[in-house]
């Protein structure tokens, strides 16, 4: 099985200890080097409440209407230092992905990823609306020899680029 990002993004988040809804999910915060989630982001409790996590270690599964955790112990501080999906620091989405050679292969749109694991299998290019309808969305296997800056992600060649043609739901 596999989850895109946004498929994620929004899913309650449920207590199986004693049934309660705690939350949703606001984000996904994730290791680059390593292509794995270290956790989701809650949507904060209160007015003045940090940002919470739920490392994905600690997570008891990912469905497609609910994530389930054991209780919420299991809930951390977000550390403002990692890396988020869609977040304001360090985001991943919408990044530009260029090759060495300089190419514009177009723009981060999503992520796909194993939930059980939580290995980010690739990530899901987009070269505008209208390139899209024409061409396609491209897919981008993910790879360790990728590297991130702020708004670009850099990648070697395009060996692991592949077009796939849009569907209509």
């Amino acid at each position: 099985m596999q989850y895109k990002g946004y498929e994620i993004l929004n899913l309650p988040v449920i207590n199986l200890k004693n049934t309660e809804k705690i939350g949703v999910v606001e984000d996904i915060v994730f290791d680059p080097e390593k292509q794995q989630i270290i956790g989701l982001v809650l949507t904060g409790k209160g007015w003045l409440k940090e940002e919470q996590v739920i490392p994905y270690q600690k997570i008891n599964s990912i469905g497609r209407d609910a994530v389930t955790i054991k209780d919420e112990t299991v809930i951390e501080e977000l550390d403002g230092e990692v890396e988020h999906l869609d977040g304001s620091s360090g985001k991943v989405m919408g990044s530009t992905v260029l090759t060495n050679q300089g190419q514009d292969l177009g723009v981060i749109d999503d992520i796909f990823l194993n939930p059980s694991t939580g290995r980010i299998n690739g990530y899901e290019i987009s070269d505008g609306v209208v390139e899209d309808i024409i061409n396609g969305r491209g897919i981008l296997s993910a790879s360790n020899e990728f590297k991130y800056g702020d708004d670009v992600v850099v990648v070697p060649d395009v060996a692991n680029y592949q077009q796939f043609e849009m569907k209509e739901d």
